[in-house]
């Protein structure tokens, strides 16, 4: 335990000596200044301070991207910014990333790493604020130097994208691009990142579960677009984009099977619930199946209806998605007849669905080994 202490104490002097004197580990001389050093003599001409441009500098006219890093420790030595780079203040946002003392420790370096973008908007400066705020607010929390050359490095930025959680965004093509707008080399991106995630789809019997759910419900409203977002999501493998606006005259039939036509496909029913599909246009009415308001998440709609109810699975687009394409699978749809219905245009796309096919039994069974 007292050797822990000391380690400890050592580490903590040596970060407290790092940044007083202004010199950290792989940062050249020229990043830095000593916070003990003079301050130097004042200049007869004073030279304009650098701005973030969005246009292309006049000759002569140092600009954002091909200038010097300018040291935020000393008096006056801030660059002066404009727009949102001067103004943004991530205290003010909905969910605050930092407290007021911890901003006033990392706004010089977050924007002097932002600064050095050009031609971009205001709009498109804040991720690039909101990222290196969380970077360096990280940083500080954990002792770090706030330097950009430390901040912006491979392992430095790795490091940090490897605390935050799964559900957050990592920003990592932001701090990518701001670490070679400022002349860090990044490293691509090596293996272990992980793939993104798929739903597991229900089972029919999941299904079926959801379907008396919605025919049942007291509201009608609420039957009619229930039942409607199940039918068009399990038996038609729709996603959202697909399910606005589809009504009574967009389902037809080729060849005896029932068809529901899209702006960009036209999608057969499965046999699985084409009954209740056909029960379900008896009562429907000629409004749209889905008709939420435009620009609500309709997903979010129908699970808040369903909620969470005992025996009754929790309500997922993506489960009823994944449930139609796992089911072509299972039946050996023929490829490219598999990617037009479901709106695929690479078969690449069919991979994180695979992992739910049943094991393939051979049709020769085992043989015995020697045998002819």
């Amino acid at each position: 335990m007292e050797n822990k202490r000391i380690l400890r104490f050592s580490l903590v002097s040596s970060c407290v000596h790092n940044c007083r004197t202004g010199t950290f580990p792989g940062v050249t001389p020229a990043n830095t200044q000593s916070r003990n050093s003079k301050p130097q003599k004042a200049r007869t001409t004073a030279k304009p301070a650098v701005r973030a441009t969005r246009g292309p500098a006049k000759a002569g006219q140092a600009t954002a991207q091909n200038s010097p890093i300018i040291p935020s420790d000393g008096p006056g030595s801030e660059p002066a910014f404009e727009g949102i780079i001067s103004s943004y203040n991530p205290l003010k946002s909905k969910f605050s990333l930092c407290s007021k003392e911890e901003w006033e420790a990392v706004a010089p370096v977050v924007r002097s790493a932002v600064g050095r973008l050009d031609r971009l908007a205001d709009r498109g400066m804040r991720p690039y604020l909101t990222a290196m705020t969380r970077l360096a607010v990280w940083a500080h929390r954990e002792g770090m130097p706030l330097n950009v050359e430390v901040l912006l490095s491979h392992s430095m930025l790795e490091a940090h994208i490897a605390t935050l959680d799964s559900s957050v965004g990592t920003f990592r093509s932001q701090l990518r691009r701001l670490a070679a707008a400022n002349g860090v080399l990044v490293e691509a991106t090596g293996p272990g990142i992980d793939r993104p995630t798929y739903s597991q789809p229900y089972t029919l019997d999941d299904v079926r579960a959801l379907l008396r759910f919605a025919t049942s419900h007291s509201n009608e409203n609420r039957r009619r677009q229930l039942t409607g977002f199940l039918l068009l999501g399990a038996g038609c493998g729709f996603s959202r984009g697909d399910l606005r606006g589809v009504c009574r005259d967009d389902v037809h039939r080729h060849n005896e099977v029932l068809y529901v036509r899209t702006a960009n496909r036209c999608t057969p029913i499965l046999d699985v619930v084409a009954d209740d599909f056909k029960a379900y246009l008896g009562w429907c009415g000629d409004g749209p199946f889905v008709g939420v308001k435009s620009g609500s998440n309709i997903t979010d709609q129908m699970a808040r209806w369903v909620g969470e109810r005992a025996g009754l699975p929790k309500l997922s687009g993506d489960r009823l998605r994944a449930f139609f394409i796992v089911e072509h699978l299972r039946r050996g749809t023929p490829l490219i007849e598999l990617l037009a219905i479901c709106g695929f245009t690479h078969a690449e796309a069919l991979d994180a669905y695979l992992a739910f096919l049943p094991a393939p039994v051979s049709p020769c069974g085992s043989r015995e080994v020697g045998s002819v």
